[in-house]
């Protein structure tokens, strides 16, 4: 997809500050028109990223800008330029994630899910996702939330919503530019497959980002 795009943040991508400051720092809550997520969507692997493959050694020196920086993981996908994205955005506290392990997990963080099941609302999405055990594990985002979450680095700020015609969920540990940073951005290519799109930053072990690529099933 030739559309620039920025990245966002979800427990386990961590964006870097490049792409946040090339964001919208605020998420819209109405749905953008003729944008549609929902549908059964099947992983393209020949044109996915390997997540473990996007992760430097943990070796390695990290820098403070993002997947550009020494110590930096870059994917590529459909759309190049290393754009990627998770499949989580942390457990509310008080809650938990559906059939599937807690968030944070390694299974989770890195994991190439062959289906999502995503059903769209004027109020937001809902992911229910296939893990390549067979568990599944349902996230419902509801746009505009504020929210916080608990992640493998402690609780987190969450924020939920439309970044054009992308779907982002955004999380955001410790202090802001310094704490871990990760998003998710959920957006549709031109050609009609869903770019599932993941970045982390500032973990203090490595900076990366990776993309997930999805065709629609047709019935």
């Amino acid at each position: 997809m030739s559309r620039l795009s920025c990245i966002l943040s979800a427990l386990f991508v961590i964006t870097a500050i490049t792409a946040l400051s090339s964001c919208s720092t605020t998420l819209a809550t109405r749905t953008p028109r003729d944008i549609d997520l929902g549908g059964e969507w099947q992983i393209d692997l020949a044109l996915s990223d390997f997540p473990q493959e996007a992760v430097p050694a943990q070796g390695a020196a990290v820098g403070s800008s993002g997947s550009s920086a020494p110590g930096g993981g870059q994917g590529g996908g459909r759309r190049g330029g290393g754009r990627g994205r998770g499949m989580g955005g942390g457990t509310s506290q008080g809650g938990g994630l559906v059939g599937g392990a807690p968030a944070g997990g390694p299974e989770h963080h890195f994991a190439m899910p062959p289906h999502l099941s995503v059903t769209q609302s004027a109020t937001g999405i809902v992911v229910n996702i296939t893990m390549p055990d067979g568990k599944h594990v349902i996230n419902s985002y509801t746009s505009g939330e504020k929210s916080v979450v608990t992640t493998t680095r402690g609780p987190a700020n969450r924020t939920l919503g439309w970044d054009g015609d992308d779907y982002v969920i955004r999380t955001q540990t410790g202090d802001k530019d310094k704490g871990p940073q990760s998003e998710v951005r959920y957006a549709l290519d031109r050609d009609g497959t869903l770019s599932v799109i993941s970045t982390i930053s500032h973990s203090g072990i490595y900076n990366f980002q990776y993309t997930l690529e999805y065709d629609r099933v047709r019935p």
